[in-house]
């Protein structure tokens, strides 16, 4: 019997990755990436990650992986995955966000109050304009309120 000690180091460093967003309707939201996850819980970090950088709740997210045929990524190497794939999630989550503003501000129940999409801002599944803190504005049908 004897006392022992180990240490490893293994960098974390960010390589090229790419996600998909696809947002249903009914205010689901599919992200998709070609990353693995053996255990590490990589389908909730990204789930997490696209909330944050969508403006969709998170139960209201599904993060479909492990299939060669979805946007490359690399391996599944815990903190480096987070790194890759997280920053492909939230670029995602963001133009999936800004083209929906966008959409949201020429809508035509909203036109007639001549609105950019900076006005806007897409959050809980909403969207609403930024100085209407309690409720979502008048909601067209593409925005769901999941509230």
């Amino acid at each position: 019997m004897g006392w022992g000690m180990s240490m490893g180091i293994y960098k974390a460093e960010r390589t090229k990755a790419a996600a998909r967003a696809q947002l249903f309707a009914d205010g689901r939201l599919l992200m998709q990436s070609a990353t693995a996850d053996v255990g590490p819980g990589t389908a909730t970090i990204m789930s997490q990650i696209a909330a944050a950088a969508s403006g969709v709740p998170v139960q209201h997210i599904r993060f479909e992986l492990g299939d060669s045929s979805l946007p490359p990524a690399p391996g599944q190497f815990g903190s480096h995955t987070a790194a890759s794939v997280g920053a492909a999630v939230h670029a995602a989550g963001k133009a999936l966000q800004e083209q929906l503003l966008e959409l949201a501000a020429r809508a035509p129940v909203w036109a007639k109050y001549r609105l950019q999409p900076t006005d806007l801002v897409a959050e809980d599944g909403a969207v609403r304009i930024k100085r209407t803190p309690v409720r979502p504005f008048p909601t067209p049908p593409f925005c769901a309120n999941t509230a």
